[in-house]
């Protein structure tokens, strides 16, 4: 087997920052020429005017708000409304500049990693399914000047939030399925650019409407033989991540092969718990080796499809010494902490052994019997073939887990 190297991520780009203005006490009038607000906010870029609405969330270093085009109506002397509606995500620059940790996100390298994909986009790629930056703004406001991140806005929300939503609390396993397809979609081309996210949950997942306008030619072809469209409370809408504040670009060793873009995407050497802790795999927790960089993602999307089918995450800390449940998982016994949740009543869903059997080989202990991108593409689960699509029972547990069930994970918490 040919040795890994390992070497620190190639820094991105400085990235592309448009001066623009900020106005404050501004007329805005609707679509049908009505008074809305009289002391707008309005944020002036490279592409337009924006009128900040309303605060939509509270980010690290700023806030994300709603916010609609306007144009100027001299007339007026005030701003008109399009219909067209956006996120800007406002990041205050003196926050930004004073990053006290370096285990944190990197707001200014998140523009630069989206630029980074954006610019390295075919005409043949598939869609784009991450957040495109339509553009980024620095308002020159003072004292509070800020940084604008210009986003689409995302009226489905968070991904978490349609899972909490519903009421058993966890999605069918085929609206899951579809989910996760997207998701292994878009870790495909970053793979070709050879990005790894490091922070992917359901709180990273987006749901944006499929009649959004987004980049790719007309011979744009899927991951998948077929098309992806999503059902149930999904319905309409597509899976796209966001925050890359932590992502990084992994190095290239070329030794042996053609040229440097048929290398070897190298190993990272351990980079502190960054990330959420129960999204992490066990090798970036205990910082003790080298880290494959596309296992962490991959990890992370196995976490995420755990929840969508479960309504619960599978562990809370990744160590076997210190959670009982990911001893369970990581001793391939992820079969038996999916009876003792249902035995327990924590959880209404019945996945199936097909997608047992894919999530019990994505979360493996050891990074090197994980299983690939590409093996976790063709799975018979991943692709609806030949699979075996009835649900656990507890005919399928071990004499062993029998015991265990009896005596410790009916009556203990195994988080």
């Amino acid at each position: 087997m040919r040795r890994r190297t390992a070497s620190e991520p190639i820094p991105f780009t400085p990235p592309q920052i448009f001066p623009g203005n900020l106005f404050s006490g501004c007329y805005v009038f609707d679509q049908s020429q009505q008074l809305v607000c009289n002391d707008g906010l309005v944020l002036q870029g490279e592409k337009g005017f924006y009128w900040l609405y309303r605060t939509l969330r509270n980010c690290q270093f700023g806030k994300v708000k709603h916010a609609f085009r306007v144009t100027f109506d001299n007339v007026q002397n005030g701003f008109h409304m399009t219909g067209e509606e956006f996120a800007v995500k406002r990041l205050e620059k003196a926050r930004c500049e004073n990053r006290a940790s370096t285990t944190c996100d990197d707001p200014m390298a998140e523009v630069s990693a989206i630029q980074f994909v954006q610019n390295n986009r075919t005409a043949t790629d598939p869609p784009l399914r991450i957040l495109e930056l339509l553009e980024c703004v620095n308002d020159r406001a003072v004292p509070d000047e800020c940084y604008n991140l210009v986003l689409p806005y995302c009226e489905g929300g968070e991904l978490l939030e349609v899972i909490n939503n519903e009421p058993t609390y966890h999605l069918a396993e085929s609206v899951a399925r579809g989910a996760f397809r997207h998701i292994l979609g878009t870790l495909v081309h970053l793979q070709r650019l050879n990005l790894c996210h490091r922070d992917l949950s359901p709180e990273n997942v987006l749901l944006r409407p499929t009649t959004a306008q987004r980049r790719g030619g007309e011979n744009s072809t899927s991951s998948f033989p077929e098309e992806d469209t999503l059902t149930g409370p999904l319905a309409g809408f597509e899976c796209v991540i966001i925050d890359f504040g932590m992502a990084c670009r992994l190095a290239v060793d070329a030794a042996g092969a053609e040229d440097a873009a048929h290398g070897f995407p190298c190993m990272l050497p351990p980079y502190g718990q960054r990330g959420k802790l129960s999204y992490m795999p066990p090798e970036v927790f205990t910082g003790l080796c080298y880290i494959e960089g596309f296992a962490v993602d991959l990890w992370a999307a196995a976490v995420i499809l755990f929840t969508m089918l479960l309504g619960k995450l599978p562990y809370r800390i990744p160590s076997p010494q210190l959670c009982p449940a990911f001893a369970l998982i990581s001793s391939g016994r992820l079969h038996d902490h999916v009876y003792g949740l249902q035995s327990r009543q924590e959880t209404y869903a019945a996945p199936s052994r097909a997608v047992l059997d894919l999530l019990q080989q994505m979360l493996s202990l050891d990074p090197s019997q994980r299983l690939t991108l590409s093996e976790v593409m063709v799975h018979p689960w991943v692709m609806m073939v030949d699979v075996d699509q009835s649900p656990t029972n507890e005919d399928e547990m071990t004499e062993h887990t029998l015991v265990d069930s009896m005596e410790g994970l009916m009556n203990e918490d195994p988080y």
